[in-house]
Parts: structure tokens; sequence; C-alpha cells
């Protein structure tokens, strides 16, 4: 079970110390020079909350001397890693997700499926949902869980703006259509029940990150299978074998 958080927001729609997540997100989700930060404490929340932002929220520095990026590694604060990738070909067109599921670094399970007529974003969006529903139940069993998606896209529909979308009616404002709305708020509505320390982060595609390279391979698969149902992936190959098959 997750430990309760104390969320303090300095700058915001609403300012003071909340005690679950939502709430404090729907003060800082779209808001323009939000600051925020949660506290393991009551007291620690109210000790940040009295003095200026700037003494707890560190700011991160760019390192202009590398030029070359570290290698990505699984952040190992988080017990279990789920690599979730969308795909559409062509756009819009025949559209399938994957999902890659990592425990303590190791893979654990991998899952296709979710053939459909739509477009890449559907797609991105279907394999962060069932990642989500996944990570959901692992999260009940006392696992810290960490969702890696290579669309920015989903990953800011979930976290950032879905709150806002929501107060409009599900409408980007001024009655203009949202797309994939009922999908995105589906999705939102899971999203609000999982606890705050629920990480979902972007993570760059096609750049050699095994997990997003075997979970594009899922997908790709349920493409070329029409695997319209989403489900655990019965094939015997190989990292290595999945790795080399082309979705070109």
């Amino acid at each position: 079970m997750a430990k309760k958080k104390y969320y303090v927001i300095w700058e915001g729609r609403q300012t003071g110390i909340f005690e679950d997540w939502p709430t404090a997100q729907a003060s800082v989700a779209g808001h323009k020079g939000a600051k925020y930060k949660g506290f393991e404490t009551r007291a620690l929340a109210e000790e940040a909350f009295s003095q200026a932002p700037e003494k707890s929220i560190v700011a991160k520095k760019s390192s202009k001397t590398s030029k070359k990026r570290p290698a990505f590694e699984l952040d190992e604060r988080f017990d279990i890693h789920i690599y979730c990738d969308g795909g559409c070909d062509p756009n819009p067109g025949p559209a399938a997700s994957g999902v890659v599921v990592y425990r303590s670094g190791n893979i654990n399970a991998k899952y296709h499926g979710l053939y459909h007529q739509g477009t890449n974003n559907t797609a991105e969006l279907n394999a962060l949902f069932e990642a989500m529903k996944l990570a959901d139940g692992l999260i009940k069993q006392g696992n810290k869980v960490q969702i890696l998606s290579d669309s920015s896209y989903s990953v800011k529909a979930m976290t950032q703006w879905a709150a806002g979308w929501q107060r409009k009616n599900w409408t980007r404002g001024k009655n203009e259509v949202l797309a994939n709305a009922e999908l995105i708020k589906k999705m939102y509505a899971c999203f609000v029940q999982l606890p705050a320390d629920l990480s979902i982060i972007h993570v760059k595609g096609h750049s050699g990150v095994e997990g997003n390279e075997l979970a594009d391979r899922m997908c790709f698969i349920a493409m070329r299978d029409k695997v319209t149902e989403f489900e655990e992936y019965a094939g015997s190959e190989s990292i290595e074998g999945l790795l080399a098959l082309s979705n070109d």
C-alpha cells in the first residue's frame, strides 16, 4: 500500500497543503508557473509551506559540458517497469498496441493486441490505458510501479491536460472538439484512482531502449497478426529474435 503524502502548492489555482493527489493535481495541471512538491509528513509540508518554494524545490541545472547523453537505465526506486507503445501504418489506418513488463529489471510479461482502424494517437492511448490497468493490480500487490511511454501526447494527456479537459466538459474549450475524448475520459477515471506515487514518464522512442523496442515489436506483431483482444504474448522467441523483427 502506498504511503500517504502531503502536497504543498505554493503557486497554482489553489494554494495550501493537500492530502490527496487528484485534488492537488487539479490545482496545478496546465497552470503556468505552478510550484508544488510532495512530502512524507504534514510537519514537513507545513514547514515547507511557511517558506519560499525555492527552499524546497531545487532547479535542475543543465550541463553544457557533456555532449553525449548517458545510457538509459531503469529507475531502481521502482519494483516494476511497464513499457507501452502504440503504432499505426499508415496513419490513420491499421493500429495496435504493445506492453512489456519488467520486474526487478528482468522481463516478466509481454502483451499485445487491440488491432483496430484508428490513428497513432489512439494506439498510444490504448497502450497507456492497458499499462495503467496492469499497474493498478501490481500496486495493490505492494509494488512500486513506473510506466514508460514514447508518446509525449499520451503521457501529457493523463498527467497534465486531462484535468483541464474535464473542467471543460471534455472539450478543448469554447466547445472545440477534443480528439479521442471518450477514450481519454475513461483513462482519466482510471488515472485518478491510482496512487500518487505511480510514475508515468516519457522515454525517447527508437533510441535503443530495450523495453521500448520490445513494446514496439509487440505492437508490430499485433498489427501483423490482427490481434483484436489485448492478451499476453505466447511466442517463444528470444529477446534478440524479437528485436530483429522489422516493422519497416
